[in-house]
C-alpha cells in the first residue's frame, strides 16, 4: 500500500492517496531548505533532506534536540542505508503496518534500527515527536528491527 505524506502550513503533516512526499510552505525550523549529499557514515544533526550513496549507516540525533524535525533520506544507488537513533535513544516506530518487511503487528514495530533493502531510490521520512522517532512514510522495502 503506497502512502503520500504532505505538509502544508494550513494542515500540518497528513496522509493522502498516492505515494511520495510533498512539502509546501515548510517551516525553516523543521527542515533545512537544501539537499545534503551523504557519501560516508555520519551522524545527522540538522533536520533536512539527505541523498545517500553507498552502503551507509546514519545516526539520528536525540529526538529531544529537534521536536518536529523532519528527516528525509533517499538512497540513490542499489546499496543499503541503515538509520539508528542516537545512543541512549531507544525507539523508531511506525504509524502503519503496510510495506515493512517484518511480520509483526503495529504495536511491536518499535525498534532501534531501520534499514533499506538496498535498491535504488528507496526513501523514508522520519519525524521527531520530541521523545522518539516516528517513521511516517517510506518507498521501497525497509526493515525495522
Amino acid at each position: 500500500m503506497a502512502v503520500k505524506v504532505r505538509y502544508t502550513n494550513e494542515k500540518g503533516l497528513f496522509h493522502e492517496g498516492g505515494e511520495g512526499v510533498v512539502l509546501k510552505s515548510f517551516p525553516s525550523h523543521i527542515a533545512s531548505g537544501s539537499v545534503k549529499v551523504v557519501a560516508a557514515n555520519e551522524s545527522l544533526t540538522v533536520p533536512g533532506v539527505y541523498s545517500v550513496s553507498g552502503n551507509r549507516t546514519l545516526t539520528l540525533p536525540e529526538p529531544t534536540s529537534c521536536p518536529g524535525g523532519l528527516f528525509v533520506v533517499q538512497q540513490t544507488d542499489a546499496n543499503a542505508t541503515t538509520l539508528n537513533p542516537a545512543q541512549g535513544c531507544t525507539l523508531i516506530s511506525t504509524f502503519s503496518d503496510a510495506g515493512l518487511s517484518t511480520g509483526a503487528t503495529r504495536a511491536s514495530k518499535c525498534a532501534n534500527s531501520l534499514a533499506s533493502a538496498g535498491a535504488a531510490n528507496e526513501s523514508c521520512v522520519l519525524v521527531s515527536d520530541g521523545i522518539n522517532w516516528q517513521l511516517v512514510a517510506f518507498r521501497g522495502t525497509w526493515t525495522i528491527s
